[in-house]
């Protein structure tokens, strides 16, 4: 088994989503700059023309054609100095090398992952890939994408069978597109119905819903804001009244809340924070994955593939075979699992050696179990009990 912890800096694609990002970024703030720069001549070069044109009105008749060529003469001159002082091409040369520069760097990185021979280094599964599963997880990544019509498609030809119908889909897009508009109606309907199951969960997205809708109000009206508070709160006040009192003293500053203690929560991005506890409350209230599992696996593919291919070139020269992933993917969005080291042997725990449950509370692996087995019993390396072998429990992790 290969594990090397020291990273490929050089195969290093782990942020390419955000490279491309950060490049688009970059080009708006070069378009700013440079537009900035070119309003900045256009103004100059106005400028010396209300100068000349001012100057010939002035002392029209008295100048001659030879006088007036000179005089245009002098103010283009004049133009041409203050273009020179500006250095404005300079500056929108920089601007356009230094972004040129971070699209090549983008277009080499996306050239190592489009000539990738992925055959070459893939692992064939010794189990055969079951095809509902796939059925249901591209059913579910076209629902949650909003094209019905896709979904509903594969599912009429798979007659696959989704934890869900489609109307979960639906109101789940209605209510995330009015919570991205501000329109908190439906989203406080939703988890008022799932309050219980919210409870279970230790989620707190009911009060927040109300409190996202008291600060709405008391910047619109105040009475009405006090009137909703009194409806609300009052349900709230064993597990949130510190952050009751602090909402109703926003009243004293109903006027300005920009000077107030409380300005944090009158931001716009708080908004981006609401919709996404909300989408992973949806989701986790029903034992589903927040993120659509296609696209978390084309996320970690694609990310992995670089490091993949030059774990696979080392591995063929010590001819050496791998039949689990030999390097880490960075990211906690793809740790879906604890990650379990024996004890004992000071391995981590896999398909093949999963971790095993003693009957006196301590876990070490099966292979470190089957070595310290003696006659069907084996004893705790921790603590002096003995039991059987056959009386151990495999832990899914």
């Amino acid at each position: 088994k290969y594990r090397k912890k020291k990273r490929f800096v050089n195969w290093k694609m782990n942020n390419f989503a955000k490279e491309i990002e950060s490049v688009a970024k970059k080009q708006k703030l070069t378009s700013v700059k440079i537009s900035k720069t070119i309003d900045g001549l256009v103004a100059s070069l106005q400028k010396c023309k209300q100068e000349y044109t001012q100057k010939i009105i002035d002392k029209e008749g008295e100048n001659s054609e030879v006088q007036q060529h000179e005089h245009s003469t002098t103010v283009i001159a004049d133009f041409n100095k203050r273009v020179r002082d500006s250095e404005c091409i300079k500056k929108v040369l920089a601007e356009h090398e230094d972004y040129n520069l971070q699209v090549n760097k983008l277009n080499k990185k996306a050239l190592k992952i489009s000539n990738l021979q992925i055959e070459e280094f893939s692992v064939t599964s010794e189990k055969p890939l079951n095809n509902d599963i796939i059925y249901q997880i591209l059913t579910d990544h076209y629902y949650r994408k909003n094209l019905y019509d896709i979904g509903d498609s594969i599912k009429q030809k798979t007659n696959c069978q989704l934890i869900e119908n489609v109307d979960f889909y639906q109101k789940y897009q209605m209510i995330i597109s009015q919570l991205q508009q501000q329109e908190l109606e439906s989203a406080i309907s939703w988890a008022e119905e799932n309050q219980e199951k919210l409870k279970e969960n230790e989620n707190e997205l009911l009060f927040k819903l109300h409190k996202f809708k008291y600060l709405q109000l008391i910047q619109i009206d105040t009475s009405e804001a006090v009137k909703y508070a009194k409806k609300v709160f009052p349900n709230f006040t064993n597990t949130h009244l510190k952050d009751i009192r602090g909402l109703m003293c926003c009243l004293l500053f109903a006027k300005n809340f920009s000077l107030s203690p409380y300005k944090n929560w009158f931001k716009e991005e708080n908004w981006i924070e609401l919709v996404t506890e909300f989408e992973n409350c949806y989701f986790a209230i029903n034992r589903l994955p927040t993120d659509s599992p296609l696209q978390n696996s084309f996320n970690a593919g694609f990310i992995a593939l670089p490091q993949l291919q030059k774990v696979s070139s080392i591995l063929k020269t010590k001819a050496t075979e791998w039949k689990e992933l030999p390097v880490q993917i960075e990211g906690k969005e793809f740790k879906n699992h604890s990650i379990f080291v024996c004890p004992v042997s000071r391995e981590i725990a896999n398909i093949e050696n999963p971790p095993m449950l003693l009957q006196c509370g301590h876990v070490i692996t099966k292979n470190s179990l089957e070595r310290l087995a003696r006659l069907a019993k084996v004893k705790c390396p921790y603590c002096p009990h003995e039991q059987l072998v056959t009386l151990a429990k495999k832990i899914n992790f």
